[in-house]
């Protein structure tokens, strides 16, 4: 889902507009996977670095998008996908966690495509909470 704010500046629309854009289009993503049984997609949706370098008003917009999340719940549901998620989920607001958390729990039963969205997500970051995990364990 990368360049979606260049594809609104290139069409002269908002950043949000972009953005709005590129979750409709992870729509088809997923149903692309699904008919092509592909098994797992990653849809790489916020950066650790857009905290920093995205303006407020366009880091409050993608967040917004996340609440909107449970109105493809029963469309998960009906076509057996599983929603999972990867990245620093807690660093997120509470709302936005708490939808994630009830997609993904609602769906970690379906079988035929999982949809994993990378939010709050870094290469370096990933390998961090990796190494805490051990650590933890």
């Amino acid at each position: 889902m990368d360049g979606n704010r260049r594809w609104a500046r290139k069409n002269k629309l908002q950043a949000i507009l972009g953005h709005t854009r590129g979750a409709d289009r992870a729509k088809e993503v997923v149903q692309y996977a699904l008919e092509s049984q592909i098994p797992f997609i990653t849809l790489w949706a916020l950066s650790t670095d857009n905290w920093k370098k995205r303006d407020p008003e366009e880091v409050q917009h993608l967040m917004k998008l996340i609440e909107q999340l449970p109105k493809y719940f029963s469309d998960f549901q009906e076509k057996n996908i599983r929603f999972e998620t990867v990245g620093g989920i807690s660093e997120l607001p509470d709302r936005q966690q708490q939808v994630l958390h009830d997609m993904k729990e609602s769906t970690k039963d379906n079988t035929a495509l999982t949809v994993i969205l990378a939010l709050n997500y870094g290469g370096q970051d990933e390998v961090m909470r990796g190494i805490q995990t051990c650590l933890d364990q």
